[in-house]
């Protein structure tokens, strides 16, 4: 085997190496603080203020201030339940059962309560409406910025490594064969990224559908909440419950493009760093032709 030969196989095999060893660091690292969260894991927070654990600080905010309108709004409706049940005790307890009474106390005791929940599901409803995927202007400048920073790093080196050697009358034609291979190179990255996010927006679509059984209790409450939110703002619940369900239907499709457009990018870093080693080549091949130059 010859020397360069010999090199190349230990670039790769250095590339390689790498990879594995922070596989292996990360792995390490995810079990280790895996590990000692799941020894050192609080109680589960179930209540409601803590819906909002993964949004910023104002948003939080927000929805607690939402919580406490809501709660006030419903200070009646408590204070009626709360006499319902004790209304409902004393009939217990009374020495001659009353059954007619007893079932107006707990109807009526029941029906309080079910306006206070209302009252609140409307609220989180509400806030519900106002979260959105978007993103803001200054995050898409800042993401354009970048990259534009980026692209000197690319573009120059490539173009580079294609004149390198060649005679000044043959710039033209390799200039064509560059556009010619960059346009086709375009248009096949952006077939194979529209059959990736295709397929996994199928993918991510169907698995959060998985959520939304008649048999899940998380669904069914925040459906019933929709549907008094959309039932409150004059919709008949007939039409309010359609609508809950385009929601929820809307929602999921978002959701859905979003992780797929993230698997997008991964799939493209993926090959990026795939065509690292590609670069020791090239480096090789400008170093050799520097040293024939300077032989002559």
């Amino acid at each position: 085997m010859t020397d360069r030969t010999w090199k190349l196989l230990l670039a790769g095999s250095f590339v390689v190496n790498v990879f594995l060893l922070g596989g292996i660091a990360g792995g390490a690292y995810e079990w280790f603080t895996t590990h000692d969260n799941v020894a050192k894991a609080p109680q589960q927070r179930t209540a409601l203020r803590f819906a909002t654990d993964g949004l910023s600080s104002e948003r939080q905010k927000q929805f607690l201030d939402g919580l406490k309108e809501a709660r006030r709004n419903a200070k009646d409706y408590a204070r009626e339940a709360r006499e319902g049940r004790h209304e409902v005790l004393a009939l217990l307890a009374a020495p001659q059962f009353d059954r007619t009474a007893l079932d107006a106390a707990l109807q009526r005791t029941r029906a309080a309560d079910i306006a206070q929940r209302t009252e609140v599901e409307s609220s989180v409803a509400d806030f519900a409406t106002t979260l959105t995927p978007d993103a803001s202007f200054d995050y898409f400048a800042w993401i354009r910025i970048y990259q534009t920073v980026g692209l000197p790093f690319l573009f120059i080196p490539i173009n580079a490594v294609a004149y390198d050697g060649l005679p000044a009358n043959k710039t033209n034609q390799a200039s064509a064969l560059m556009n010619i291979a960059r346009n086709l190179g375009g248009s096949i990255g952006i077939s194979l990224a529209n059959v990736v996010l295709t397929q996994r927006t199928q993918f991510h679509q169907s698995r959060l559908a998985e959520s939304t059984t008649p048999t899940s209790p998380v669904f069914q409450s925040t459906l019933r909440a929709v549907t008094n939110y959309f039932v409150q703002h004059g919709a008949s619940p007939g039409a309010a419950r359609s609508r809950a369900m385009g929601l929820f239907g809307q929602l999921i499709q978002t959701q859905a493009t979003i992780l797929a457009y993230i698997d997008v990018f991964y799939v493209c870093a993926i090959a990026a760093a795939v065509m690292i080693p590609l670069v020791l080549i090239m480096v090789r091949r400008v170093q050799s032709q520097g040293q024939m130059v300077a032989g002559h």
